[in-house]
């Protein structure tokens, strides 16, 4: 796809015998990847020789990606290659997996990227750059469930119950036209949103049965950012209850899944709260 040449298969082939790539079976396919030190040199060798032709292979490879309906890498790819117009279409139409994936995007007016922006900024705790640039993406319509998630997850970093609670109502009210992938993401982080604030108001079996409900929504791997946060809130409510077991083993579950997740900072740090917690009272 990238090189436009009708025998770049089987150059692939030729280039497994000699040990150049390594090949891998799936989906009835083979897939080709260089090792990580020789893709590293190839790159910057590229970027060295044929700087013009950089941001024309990644927009490429975005529109294969995305074609395939890998939304990670077209999105990773699209922002790589500068085009702001496919970014902010795969972030709009996919934003379930490329919200939560670790993936920066380039400051643009868009109204997804602009989403997308106040979503990383909470992870890297600009709470100011977050509400600003959730202001920023209002008025969209289509974008309405998008700017809900993102709404919630700065209303539950403020700490604020009542903007909360109508983010959470809305999304779980939502008579959504996106995929079963989106609505479960929003469900999921509807209750965890409700079952955390439960949990706080001293209503512990409501908020396990939210955070269960939302638990089972989230088992999904690309939605383990929100397990975590999941996962890490039931621990902490069943150390409230004196359920020390199952609560090491749910807060050990979010440290685990939190791990190579650069937005889950927050869950790790109550997955750890709940781990000291039931270490004192051991």
């Amino acid at each position: 796809e990238l090189t436009g040449s009708g025998t770049a298969g089987a150059e692939l082939v030729r280039l497994e015998a000699d040990n150049l790539v390594l090949g891998s079976e799936g989906d009835g396919e083979t897939v080709y990847r260089y090792t990580s030190l020789l893709r590293e040199f190839l790159r910057m060798e590229l970027r060295r020789r044929l700087p013009a032709d950089v941001r024309r292979l990644h927009l490429r490879s975005a529109r294969w990606h995305w074609s395939r309906g890998e939304a990670v890498p077209a999105f990773r790819s699209a922002c790589a290659s500068g085009d702001t117009s496919l970014a902010a279409e795969i972030c709009s139409e996919a934003w379930q997996v490329v919200l939560l994936a670790d993936v920066d995007a380039a400051a643009s007016a868009a109204a997804p990227l602009a989403l997308h922006g106040a979503w990383r900024a909470l992870g890297s705790g600009d709470l100011r750059d977050a509400e600003r640039l959730l202001g920023s993406a209002s008025g969209a319509p289509d974008l309405e469930e998008l700017r809900t998630v993102v709404e919630l997850a700065v209303a539950r970093r403020l700490g604020d119950a009542e903007r909360i609670r109508a983010a959470a109502r809305s999304l779980l009210a939502a008579d959504s036209g996106g995929t079963p992938d989106q609505v479960r993401a929003m469900r999921a982080l509807a209750l965890a949103a409700l079952g955390a604030l439960a949990a706080g108001d001293g209503s512990l079996d409501l908020a396990e049965e939210q955070l269960e409900e939302a638990l089972a929504l989230a088992r999904d791997e690309s939605l383990a950012p929100i397990a975590a946060d999941i996962l890490a809130q039931l621990a902490l409510t069943g150390v409230a209850r004196g359920r020390l077991r199952r609560s090491a083993r749910l807060a050990d579950e979010a440290v685990a899944l939190a791990d190579g997740h650069r937005g889950c900072a927050v869950a790790a740090g109550a997955a750890h709260l709940a781990l000291a917690w039931i270490s004192y009272q051991w």
